[in-house]
């Protein structure tokens, strides 16, 4: 056989050319010139397969094969067995160990042995740890999904369920607007869809009817007794005011019990405490220490009746002014967003669909921000529109079609307190409707992008400030226009601009979620609870 088949061999892996091996009369040359050092080969399935490192030289073994005066020179490697018929620890520890002084020889930087280049917790009998397992038996990746928010509501049909509600709640003294509510919300939950499903609500009108009925009594007993029996009238308030937190609490509870989404119902596990703590308890507390200083300032100033307190000079009532003004700003400012903020947490995160709770992560600092900005924005609308009424009165007043003709003034003396609060409504609601706009649409935003579903939903919310303020502005208009008859089609506007900009981000897809949640409700029998819960409503 020729040796031109092994004096030249391309390895494939580094693009050199090498010796496989070198021929006969080359091989013995050293052993025939007296060298002791013994030929060494690279083997190639070694370097092909096993090894991480392509200089790696393998001594050859001593063999008899050769001329008979020469017993021990090494065999030619295509009479050498195959790399694989041979254990992983005899082809390379076997070799070190044989030859230690010619393999530190041939790879003088690395004396320390075959993995000193490697970790300390990897040996030469240990593979290399694979990637993530693949195949039918791999777990799928959790891709995240977008769901937006859908409606399909027409005004033509709204409108029919409306002006029969209107109708029936007159004639009835209204009684039937607990039906009329149950009506109109399963139009609107039924028109509501999430990846072509639909949301419902579950609730009836004889659930609602006992507490509006309570309520409106309340109401009745107030404003009629409010000046023939001022005591019944304070006590029906009192009650009113006793019975709105827990109102708002029942509210809550039930809404979210009669509402549900592919056949899961919504919960909420909220207590009637917080709301009490914030909107009856610290506003009194405020209530009394503005009482308190009311006093201070009575004795400080020495004045004992409103008479007297009139009759201060101006500098002094412009400092009870601006202290009052100052009073009030910094409640607002600092009391009220802290009160809303813990409103708006104790509505999220009691909320529940299914086991899977609603967790939101309201910031403190970002809803002062919110408040600040729109007191901030409602001053300056203030002092544009008077700025604007002064002006615009100065200019009318000054000009030369006025001061020829007074007999204009004459004729439009009778309208002009109407001319006025038209001027004045015309000026302040498009420019206070940019801090009513700027406030609503900043608050959704950050309730929806901070709340989340359990561990794979997550809600959002892109509401912007010049869209809901040309929607608040126009729809105000054509009710104006149309003297109330435009309202269902301003409730179907809204409702449409709002799912427009609402987004479900889900991990995975919403129906692994939605069933994973009725395979919990079955084996907690949530259900079977919810079935003989009996709930009521009082009409907030």
């Amino acid at each position: 056989m020729s040796d031109d088949r092994y004096r030249r061999r391309k390895d494939p892996h580094i693009g050199a050319d090498r010796d496989y091996p070198p021929s006969r009369e080359s091989d013995y040359k050293s052993e025939r010139d007296g060298d002791s050092q013994q030929p060494t080969y690279t083997h190639p399935y070694h370097d092909d397969h096993y090894s991480d490192r392509r200089d790696t030289q393998v001594p050859q073994e001593a063999s008899h094969y050769a001329s008979d005066a020469h017993n021990d020179r090494p065999r030619p490697q295509h009479e050498r067995p195959h790399p694989s018929h041979r254990s992983q620890n005899e082809r390379h520890d076997g070799y070190r160990e044989r030859y230690p002084d010619n393999y530190s020889e041939r790879n003088p930087d690395r004396k320390t042995g075959y993995d000193s280049d490697r970790s300390p917790d990897r040996t030469p009998n240990r593979r290399p740890e694979r990637g993530p397992a693949r195949g039918p038996n791999r777990e799928p990746e959790q891709r995240r999904s977008v769901y937006p928010v859908r409606f399909h509501g027409k005004t033509s049909e709204y409108f029919k369920i409306w002006i029969v509600n209107v109708f029936l709640t007159v004639i009835t003294l209204y009684i039937y607007s607990a039906w009329a509510k149950v009506r109109t919300k399963r139009y609107f939950y039924g028109n509501t869809t999430i990846d072509k499903s639909s949301f419902e609500y579950h609730a009836t009108g004889r659930q609602l009817v006992v507490g509006r009925l309570i309520a409106a009594a309340l109401l009745i007993a107030y404003t009629f007794f409010q000046g023939i029996n001022p005591t019944i009238a304070a006590a029906a308030l009192g009650i009113l005011v006793v019975m709105f937190p827990w109102a708002i609490w029942r509210s809550l509870r039930f809404n979210a019990r009669a509402s549900s989404y592919r056949n899961i119902r919504f919960g909420f596990d909220g207590q009637a405490s917080p709301p009490y703590v914030n909107i009856v308890i610290i506003p009194l507390l405020l209530l009394c220490l503005l009482g308190l200083a009311a006093f201070a300032f009575s004795k400080i100033s020495n004045t004992t009746s409103f008479e007297e307190l009139t009759n201060l000079s101006p500098g002094t009532m412009a400092t009870i002014g601006g202290g009052i003004v100052i009073a009030l700003l910094l409640i607002m400012g600092l009391v009220v967003p802290l009160l809303h903020k813990n409103l708006i947490t104790y509505s999220l995160n009691n909320h529940r669909y299914g086991t899977a709770r609603f967790c939101a992560a309201i910031k403190t600092g970002r809803i002062y921000g919110i408040h600040l900005l729109t007191i901030i924005l409602s001053l300056i609308a203030l002092m544009v529109v008077s700025a604007v009424l002064v002006g615009g009165f100065k200019l009318l007043l000054q000009s030369p079609a006025i001061l020829d003709n007074s007999e204009i003034l004459t004729r439009l003396e009778p309208f002009a307190d109407i001319i006025a609060g038209v001027g004045f409504y015309l000026i302040a609601i498009p420019i206070t409707g940019i801090a009513v706009a700027y406030f609503r649409s900043r608050i959704r935003n950050h309730r929806y992008n901070a709340t989340t579903i359990g561990s794979r939903v997550q809600l959002q919310s892109t509401t912007t400030l010049w869209s809901l303020w040309w929607l608040n502005l126009s729809n105000l208009a054509m009710l104006i226009l149309s003297l109330g008859l435009a309202y269902p089609f301003t409730k179907i506007r809204t409702a449409r601009y709002f799912a427009a900009r609402t987004n479900l981000i889900v991990d995975g897809r919403l129906d692994s979620f939605t069933e994973q949640e009725k395979t919990r409700l079955h084996a907690m029998g949530e259900e079977m609870a919810d079935a003989f819960d009996v709930e009521f409503d009082i009409g907030i």
